[in-house]
């Protein structure tokens, strides 16, 4: 999944000096260049432009629409840009500053966007309260949702999550599905309302010897997976 991470110039020319000074390698794709590996060597003004100053392999002719990833492991994740080059030599070239860096989120589990019908209701650790929200997608690793949903932040554990499923507003089609335990990994604040994106526990957990423990807590996850995968299959038949 590709994100826009950043279009602020001055987020976007800290984190190419970062890169700079780390020495990151970044990994360079185009039509004509296989992958490539480059490095940072400055980011400079050139007659009022800000461009950016990279090493590449001695004689490699750049051209055509070029893209840069690189990864962040700290944060799990690839970030990358596209490169407009405008000077190339034996073993550098420069090229205008990126006007927004992507992340790009490798997902392990496919991910199914469902109907507006589809609800989540929760709570959050520790309290009484019940909240509800309109899921937007889910996978096998966790789900997104939306809505006035107090009080809820990044590292916020809900205990329990049940989410009601349904495909193209058919409340009919509905499946529910019981988590025992979710934490909300990101958090968008859209005026009054907020979007979590959160993660089940028992998939974070790479040592699947301890699945049967988890299911017994009432994770129906036999049933999520069967319900992706008539998902995935219903929209690339159907489109």
């Amino acid at each position: 999944m590709k994100e826009i991470w950043s279009t602020d110039s001055v987020e976007i020319i800290k984190e190419l000096h970062r890169n700079r000074k780390e020495s990151v390698s970044l990994t360079l794709l185009g039509p004509s260049v296989v992958p490539t590996f480059i490095t940072i060597r400055s980011v400079l003004k050139d007659c009022g432009i800000t461009l950016v100053e990279c090493e590449k392999p001695k004689d490699l002719e750049l051209e055509g629409d070029l893209f840069v990833f690189y990864r962040r492991d700290e944060l799990s994740l690839m970030r990358g840009f596209k490169l407009e080059v405008v000077r190339q030599a034996s073993r550098f070239f420069r090229a205008v500053v990126p006007k927004h860096i992507f992340e790009v989120q490798r997902r392990k589990f496919p991910r199914v966007f469902v109907a507006e019908g589809s609800i989540a209701t929760c709570a959050p650790k520790n309290s009484r309260r019940i909240l509800r929200g309109q899921v937007i997608d889910v996978s096998m690793e966790g789900a997104k949702i939306f809505g006035n949903l107090i009080g809820m932040t990044k590292g916020s554990v809900l205990t329990p999550l049940t989410l009601t499923l349904c495909f193209e507003d058919k409340r009919s089609d509905a499946v529910v599905i019981n988590i025992a335990e979710a934490v909300v990994v990101r958090e968008i604040r859209v005026e009054e309302k907020v979007e979590l994106s959160f993660h089940f526990q028992s998939e974070d957990i790479e040592n699947y010897n301890v699945r049967p423990l988890i299911l017994s807590k009432g994770i129906s996850f036999d049933l999520l997976k069967k319900y992706i995968q008539l998902r995935i299959l219903e929209q690339e038949v159907y489109g």
